[in-house]
């Protein structure tokens, strides 16, 4: 018989560990322990329970579970808490104040340009110029109609996807 035969023809020599998997609804974590069968030496128990939750904080059960690890642990949970939710509104406050910025300086540039290009057309029809005053003028107008139309379309289609969020919570 070959070496490499007798290697397969051999038998284990010790038993192979026995694991038991179970839940228990009263602990969390992973529990280890002696083997279900008391005769099996080798033998290990293992409990895996997994906790989930939603919300901003963990129920009450948790934070008294970090509290007996870390005095103090509770506090300094909604103490982030606080800070998080105060941070997001001065950013959302920072963010529809330059929204409101940006829509005044828009107002304003528009009709800085509109009275511009009226006062252009104006002072061609004193010089004679009925061409250019009528290209000045007609462009004014349909360059404000255009902004105006596309801006009305533009607030229309937020407030339809606004309202299939508002519709989905």
């Amino acid at each position: 018989m070959s070496k490499s035969s007798r290697r397969r023809n051999r038998q284990p020599q010790s038993r192979p560990i026995t694991r038991t998997i179970g839940v228990d609804s009263s602990a969390t974590g992973y529990t280890v322990g002696p083997a279900a069968n008391p005769s099996d030496s080798q033998g290990v128990v293992v409990r895996r329970i997994e906790t989930s939750f939603s919300g901003p904080t963990p129920p009450p059960s948790i934070l008294s579970q970090y509290e007996e690890i870390y005095p103090g642990a509770t506090k300094i949970i909604f103490d982030q808490f606080a800070k998080q939710g105060d941070h997001r509104r001065t950013l959302e406050d920072r963010h529809h104040r330059h929204a409101t910025y940006r829509s005044y300086l828009g107002l304003a540039s528009g009709t800085v340009v509109s009275l511009s290009a009226l006062a252009l057309g104006g002072f061609a029809v004193y010089c004679g110029q009925n061409l250019a005053a009528s290209a000045a003028f007609l462009g004014t107008l349909a360059s404000l109609a255009y902004v105006f139309v596309n801006g009305r379309q533009q607030q229309k289609q937020e407030r339809l996807e606004r309202a299939k969020l508002m519709s989905k919570k």
